[in-house]
């Protein structure tokens, strides 16, 4: 289940985009996982909150920053190839991980990490050769750069999450997320607001609002799957599974949003994946 919510998640989030400004789905986040969050800790929690939610700040804060510079990217790029891109982040897990924690890297990693950058570099290659093409669509550098800054903000969410789920437990730094997420992202949405432009509430701005909940309802519950399904199953199993949800999103994408995705692009995605999948293996 939470390979599909996380696959689906970006199509209904580029889906919202088309519809609503970018603020307005940054307050429909910050309030909807909050509400979520809270509900699945109310409902789930099995242990108090104390000193060592910092690391599930630490990952919180990391994994808000990553969304907005997802975001961003989402609002100029096709949602397929941003999601691959940002997917990375376990890339720059393995690397903190290797700096910080002083985890050896395996021979299965490092040919992980060489399909990811091979992947992502042409992937990026192939976006400036389409836009200097016949086409002459402008080029916007958001599209690579943004899903990229998201990925090493994601990278260290990993690595804090790793410890605040081992320390506070996974409940506890959902709901933690959840907070973060109710103050900073609306405050966000508000610098980014566009005051001289006036709501026009049209059917199609009202259909994206509905969109945009539920995307952040699908993002919410394929976390909460994911780190539900832990307490049953070894990590090492879970992680390469969840990990092909680029896969559901470039599919998604492709059908509802009719995105424009060229055969060798699809392979640089299908590499990009196949290098998250080595590198959650032994993960």
């Amino acid at each position: 289940m939470a390979i599909f919510f996380y696959g689906l998640s970006p199509v209904f989030q580029k889906s919202a985009l088309k519809r609503i400004p970018l603020p307005h789905l940054f307050f429909i986040h910050g309030c909807v996982i909050f509400i979520l969050y809270s509900i699945i800790y109310v409902i789930f929690h099995d242990r108090p909150i104390d000193g060592n939610i910092i690391w599930a700040v630490f990952a919180g804060v990391s994994s808000l920053i990553g969304f907005i510079f997802f975001y961003e990217a989402l609002k100029v790029g096709n949602a397929s190839i941003v999601t691959a891109i940002s997917s990375a982040y376990a890339l720059v897990t393995v690397l903190l991980s290797m700096i910080f924690l002083k985890e050896r890297i395996t021979l299965i990693e490092i040919g992980g990490i060489v399909f990811i950058i091979f992947g992502i570099v042409s992937l990026n290659l192939s976006q400036l050769k389409n836009n200097n093409g016949k086409e002459k669509k402008v080029f916007n550098w958001k599209g690579i750069l943004f899903p990229l800054l998201a990925a090493i903000c994601w990278g260290a969410w990993g690595l804090f999450s790793k410890k605040a789920v081992s320390l506070a437990g996974e409940i506890n730094t959902l709901v933690v997320f959840g907070i973060i997420a109710f103050i900073f992202f609306p405050l966000y949405g508000f610098i980014k607001l566009d005051r001289t432009k006036k709501i026009q509430f049209t059917k199609d701005y009202k259909l994206g609002i509905l969109i945009g909940i539920l995307s952040v309802c699908v993002v919410g519950t394929a976390s909460f799957s994911f780190y539900f399904s832990v307490q049953f199953y070894r990590i090492a199993i879970l992680a390469p599974i969840v990990s092909i949800y680029p896969g559901v999103t470039l599919i998604f994408s492709m059908l509802f949003l009719k995105e424009k995705i060229n055969f060798k692009q699809i392979i640089f995605i299908l590499l990009i994946i196949l290098g998250v999948i080595l590198l959650n293996i032994t993960g």
